[in-house]
């Protein structure tokens, strides 16, 4: 579907080089006609088109006509002048469009224009007056106005149109008066149709140049309503943003400040902590053995007892009743002193025992302490003075339950002093 020539005008200014298509000088001629034009910019040049390609469908042309590839080279010269701004629009360079528009202005400037006559020509309308009283007669007259080289008159009809033709162009025919109005007529009429068009043109131009002024004060509205969205979009995100980060870097610096704590806590508790494991496995093992040593001696003071009290010599017995009692009272004292001696060591080996479990169960508290103050460290925040109470407890001096109560074995000359202070 061909483009009005609104739509074309408006079709060169959405291209990118505008300025080419309206200054682009265009030459067109006719020679059959003595027609030539320089037609400056495509809208000039397609309106010429578009008037003569509506003037020849308004004459409905037959197919059979000699006009009827003049009506065409109309239709092409607009196909191509169409195609050529749609294709090109996108196209800034000039001298690049020079080039294209070279081409194909080749259609429109080819020796076979001498066959082509305008819709509002003289000649146009006597041809076609002709072909309406004798095809042949009009055959004639269009091979004579087209300077044709075959001049083969095959009938008297063919010959009469080269006469008719001859007098159309010396002016002599015998309707001279009738062709000069008509001519009068057909410029009258360019006249009218030039005048009516300057108006329309300038209304088409303004309606387009107000609406692409509105539409332009709309896309800048659209822009400035676009930017001033963006620019509060991004001041909001930016202060979210910064509010976040520095919430986030204040968390992370106090973290990573508790993480250091708590790891150089480790690392000065962490030693002690096993050693206070390793001790406390140790004095556990200790107390187990003073145990098993303080049972073995004390089966052996039960074994021994009940071997004396089973097997006593009957020496010994007899010298209880007899006036010499010398034997039963050094026996008495030798057995005295033996258990005095397993007594004193089952008493030290029973410390010693509960020593190893009392500081054994020291060592583990300790050990405990240490991974519940780091965990405070890590989970909560210690106040200095818990924390000094805690390193306190934790590296205090450990009672060991060795020196209270201690005392000096129950020795025989004890017992002997005992005896005489009685008597």
């Amino acid at each position: 579907m061909l483009m009005t020539i609104k739509e074309f005008r408006k079709a060169i200014i959405e291209t990118q080089n505008p300025d080419w298509f309206n200054n682009q000088e265009i030459e067109l001629s006719f020679p059959s006609v003595d027609f030539k034009n320089t037609f400056t910019g495509l809208p000039s040049f397609a309106n010429y088109l578009y008037g003569q390609l509506e003037k020849y469908q308004k004459l409905e042309i037959p197919e059979n006509s000699n006009l009827k590839k003049s009506h065409r080279f109309f239709e092409s010269a607009i196909a191509v002048t169409e195609g050529f701004l749609r294709d090109k629009t996108i196209i800034e360079d000039s001298s690049t469009l020079d080039a294209y528009w070279l081409q194909v202005s080749g259609n429109f400037q080819q020796n076979g224009n001498k066959l082509i006559f305008p819709a509002d020509s003289v000649e146009t309308e006597f041809i076609l007056s002709l072909e309406a009283f004798n095809t042949n007669t009009a055959m004639g007259a269009f091979r004579y106005l087209t300077k044709s080289n075959d001049s083969n008159f095959s009938s008297f009809d063919v010959l009469n149109g080269y006469l008719l033709a001859y007098e159309l162009r010396m002016r002599d025919h015998r309707t001279i008066k009738d062709l000069i109005a008509k001519e009068r007529k057909t410029i009258s009429n360019l006249k009218n149709e030039f005048a009516k068009a300057i108006p329309q043109s300038e209304y088409d131009l303004n309606e387009h140049l107000i609406k692409t002024e509105a539409s332009v004060k709309g896309y800048f509205n659209e822009v400035e309503a676009y930017k001033t969205d963006k620019e509060k979009l991004f001041a909001d995100w930016f202060i979210n943003t910064k509010g976040d980060f520095e919430s986030f870097n204040t968390y992370s610096e106090s973290k990573i400040s508790e993480l250091e704590e708590t790891y150089n806590q480790k690392l000065k508790l962490e030693e002690p902590a096993l050693y206070w494991k390793e001790r406390g496995n140790d004095l556990k093992k200790q107390g187990h053995w003073m145990l098993g040593i303080t049972l073995i001696l004390v089966l052996i003071s039960v074994a021994s007892l009940a071997s004396i009290l089973f097997k006593t010599p009957t020496d010994l017995y007899s010298s209880f009743f007899s006036g010499d009692k010398s034997a039963a009272i050094r026996w008495s004292i030798i057995y005295i002193t033996i258990l005095s001696f397993i007594a004193f060591t089952v008493k030290q080996l029973s410390k010693v025992m509960f020593s190893s479990y009392h500081l054994a169960r020291d060592c583990q508290e300790r050990y405990t302490l240490t991974y519940f103050y780091l965990s405070l460290l890590k989970n909560s925040a210690v106040a200095p003075e818990q924390q000094q109470l805690i390193i306190q407890s934790l590296f205090s001096r450990a009672e060991s339950g060795l020196l209270k109560d201690d005392g000096s074995p129950t020795m025989p000359t004890d017992i002997v002093q005992s005896v005489l202070k009685n008597k």
